[in-house]
């Protein structure tokens, strides 16, 4: 019996419009598209399966997730997380944890090709054809969580931490995102006008 060469192919990058598309989707879809800071576990994570009908959650002991928080396995449309994970965005809205979770559900929406993305082991270094991966999920992310249409209108990243509840150095990224897309849209406004 022969078997047929099957033909790897590669992966096409998304564009951010692309990305912040389906972010703002899906915040849509779960009708969380203009609270600032909506509870991960209840709007999100049990929510999801409405949307996404083959999605399953499994809370897991901290010990079966050693080296991360949470993680994604695209192909069978799972997302592991750790219980400890899951009680910080319940009780307390963790800006860590609220960002592992929508990057782990950034990967599941963005159908990333790999059935699992982690890290091996903690500051292992990510193979640069998975770094694609993790850039596109952090992109989701940070969309999901500080919207453009909301987060645009903050003046500091401090604001933009304590209105959507992520850490300060997603908050410091997110406003550094936002000002280079107000100055990319100045510039074009100026190019036009």
């Amino acid at each position: 019996m022969l078997r047929k060469a099957v033909k790897k192919q590669k992966y096409v990058r998304k564009s951010p419009e692309y990305i912040k598309q389906k972010a703002r989707e899906l915040r849509r879809r779960l009708n969380i598209d203009n609270l600032h800071a909506p509870d991960l576990h209840y709007h999100v994570i049990l929510r999801f399966a409405q949307v996404f009908p083959d999605f399953k959650l499994k809370e897991v002991l901290d010990a079966d997730l050693p080296h991360s928080d949470a993680r994604a396995y695209c192909k069978a449309k799972v997302l592991k997380v750790r219980k400890s994970v899951l009680h910080l965005i319940s009780h307390y809205g963790d800006g860590r944890a609220r960002f592992t979770i929508a990057h782990e559900l950034g990967h599941l929406v963005l159908d990333h090709p790999k059935s699992r993305l982690d890290r091996r082991k903690p500051n292992e270094t990510i193979p640069e054809s998975e770094q694609v991966f993790e850039d596109e999920a952090d992109l989701f992310a940070s969309e999901f969580l500080a919207p453009s249409h909301l987060a645009s209108k903050c003046e500091t990243s401090e604001e933009i931490r304590t209105l959507f509840q992520i850490s300060p150095r997603a908050a410091v990224r997110r406003k550094q995102e936002l000002d280079k897309e107000a100055r990319q849209k100045h510039a074009l406004e100026r190019k036009l006008g």
